[in-house]
């Protein structure tokens, strides 16, 4: 009864102020009487109440935890069918999942596991959604939206061929196998997209896009013993400061020829002795060098995939008392995991402030850390 007098109260806004056309939905009708699992990428918030206006059929669907905080958003996303993805409870999540294909009903999964704005991060799938379905023995049908959902705009949802998981039954599936899958599911949705004409044209890019990124530097979370953590890098330069410590987050130039993802996997790994895997560009800012030379430094966004914190005695950075190649002190340099509560702190000295601003901001809000896409901060100081 809510999903019906939710559909019906919604309906003239989905069908009069966004425009929405879906492509080949006969490729669904095919499947209304029985489970399957639905993979689409995520450009926005309002891809689930596009899906569950769109699609010809009830859907199910599983989403970040974060929509769940409250009791009026919990029994409001409970009512569309929603269901939590909460770390360390796989086994619950994968019994639910299990349980609404049985029930032959559409399980709706953004596998590429949040939402993402660059083309170039679009698309790497997780694993989830194809376990479930090899799990559930049920097909996957992947869709492509081609941009976020906007007033008095069209957007395209164009449907793919369903794609069998019978060769999987019966037997074990290996790690190799499940990726190789995942990124058949990915070369599919990528062809999709890559229709002529389906995903409108780039708009001119201004004039900061086309600045050179010469830096990068990695905004890490990590969960410890339940206390939620971000490398950083804590300094104390002579005639810096007021002489007094300062945090930085890892990262550096890049080297020539070096792509920009590479280089801060690089740079943490040197400074930090941490692996990590960068996610996608948060923030962005210019440097400005001289008055006709300026450089972008990027923010990335990174997970944590293992390591522990080993300081590099050949680094300069760690040579407290002796001099650069440039001839300044440097002063002292040591890597720590800082609990994100200490971080929120107004006395905290976390640099470049107007990146440490825009992050306390966004961790602020409810709904994710990655809130908007990536952020420009204007020519500046490096302070």
């Amino acid at each position: 009864m809510f999903r019906v007098i939710f559909k019906i109260i919604t309906w003239p806004f989905y069908h009069f102020l966004f425009w929405v056309r879906v492509e080949n939905k006969k490729e669904l009708r095919k499947y209304k009487k029985q489970g399957c699992v639905l993979v689409s990428n995520h450009l926005s918030n309002m891809d689930i109440p596009l899906m569950f206006h769109e699609m010809p059929r009830e859907i199910h669907f599983l989403s970040k935890p974060e929509l769940f905080k409250t009791p009026l958003k919990r029994w409001f996303f409970r009512g569309l069918n929603g269901y939590p993805i909460e770390q360390g409870k796989d086994l619950a999540l994968m019994k639910h999942s299990i349980s609404v294909l049985r029930r032959n009903k559409a399980l709706v999964i953004f596998p590429e596991g949040m939402r993402v704005f660059n083309p170039e991060d679009a698309l790497a799938l997780k694993n989830g959604a194809s376990l479930i379905a090899i799990k559930g023995n049920v097909p996957m049908i992947p869709m492509v939206i081609n941009r976020p959902l906007k007033l008095f705009r069209l957007t395209r949802v164009k449907v793919g061929t369903a794609i069998s998981t019978e060769e999987f039954q019966g037997r074990k599936v290996d790690k190799d196998e499940l990726t190789a899958f995942s990124n058949k599911v990915s070369d599919i949705m990528a062809d999709l997209l890559a229709t002529p004409g389906f995903v409108p044209k780039e708009k001119k890019k201004k004039w900061w896009e086309k600045v050179r990124v010469a830096v990068s530097r990695a905004i890490t979370f990590r969960v410890e013993d339940g206390v939620s953590k971000i490398l950083l890098i804590k300094r104390k330069k002579p005639n810096y400061n007021d002489n007094n410590e300062y945090y930085v987050f890892p990262g550096g130039h890049l080297d020539e020829g070096e792509h920009e993802k590479e280089a801060v996997v690089r740079e943490v790994f040197e400074e930090t002795g941490i692996n990590i895997a960068p996610l996608r560009i948060l923030y962005k800012r210019i440097r400005t060098l001289t008055k006709d030379d300026n450089e972008m430094e990027a923010f990335f966004i990174c997970e944590y995939k293992g390591g522990t914190i080993t300081m590099n005695p050949e680094s300069e950075e760690y040579q407290g008392g002796k001099v650069d190649k440039l001839g300044n002190p440097c002063g002292t340099y040591e890597p720590i995991w800082v609990p994100i509560d200490e971080i929120m702190k107004n006395d905290f000295d976390l640099k470049p402030r107007p990146i440490y601003e825009l992050l306390r901001k966004d961790i602020n809000k409810k709904g994710t850390r990655i809130v908007k896409p990536t952020r420009f901060l204007g020519k500046g100081e490096n302070k």
